[in-house]
């Protein structure tokens, strides 16, 4: 498992979701990101989190919820 470089994660309205997962994109993309993985929470669609790599990994692991509802 190999821990990403880029990772940011919110709590908002899930209408948002789009437009702060490509700014989260562009930003791991100045920071060398080159591979990314963006995910809603199962249990709480207002939680969104992005985790980038900068090499994609062969395993990404679990992914890393870090607030909880």
């Amino acid at each position: 498992m190999t821990e990403p470089e880029y990772i940011r994660q919110v709590h908002q309205d899930p209408s948002l979701h789009r437009a702060w997962f490509k700014a989260c994109a562009a930003e791991a993309k100045e920071e060398g990101c080159t591979f990314g993985r963006y995910s809603t929470h199962p249990d709480d669609e207002q939680l969104a989190l992005v985790e980038g790599w900068t090499q994609r990994p062969n395993d990404q692991g679990e992914i890393r919820w870090q607030l909880t509802r």
